[in-house]
């Protein structure tokens, strides 16, 4: 199951940034296979709103200009979206895809962000805590299943 992101019109006041490259068509749809990680932000005259999305949940609807399913595993708006876009970027680059990223980090990354005194530095010290508390719990589980 695919999830289709459509851009708007030019002259919609509505605007959409998706924060992936994996542009199908002449740049006004995204399509993404089932498990993807998806950071989408809305710009609203006079509000903004930022999404990280898991393409192939169960929502619908939703989200406007988004057909198929998908699970909102973050949402926030107004100065908390430059936030997450900076987190985001920094992400990318260290992790590479965002879907390497262990499930329980966005939920911290949603309080992070919130935080007024907010540093990148910080979402980049919550991501390796977060992928060394993986690695130490896949480590447990497998010393348990060989006992």
């Amino acid at each position: 199951m695919s999830l289709r992101i459509r851009l708007p019109a030019e002259n919609d006041p509505v605007h959409i940034f998706i924060d992936a490259s994996d542009d199908e068509g002449q740049g006004k749809d995204f399509v993404f296979m089932a498990g993807r990680t998806i950071p989408v932000y809305y710009y609203y005259p006079g509000e903004r709103r930022g999404y990280v999305l898991r393409s192939g949940g169960e929502l619908h609807g939703a989200l406007p200009n988004i057909e198929g399913g998908y699970k909102i595993i973050l949402a926030v708006r107004g100065p908390e979206v430059e936030r997450l876009e900076k987190a985001v970027r920094k992400l990318y680059e260290e992790a590479g895809a965002l879907e390497k990223i262990p499930q329980g980090f966005w939920a911290r990354l949603g309080a992070l962000v919130a935080d007024r005194s907010f540093r990148v530095s910080m979402v980049m010290e919550l991501y390796y805590a977060m992928v060394q508390r993986h690695s130490l719990l896949q480590e447990l589980n497998e010393g348990v299943g060989a006992q």
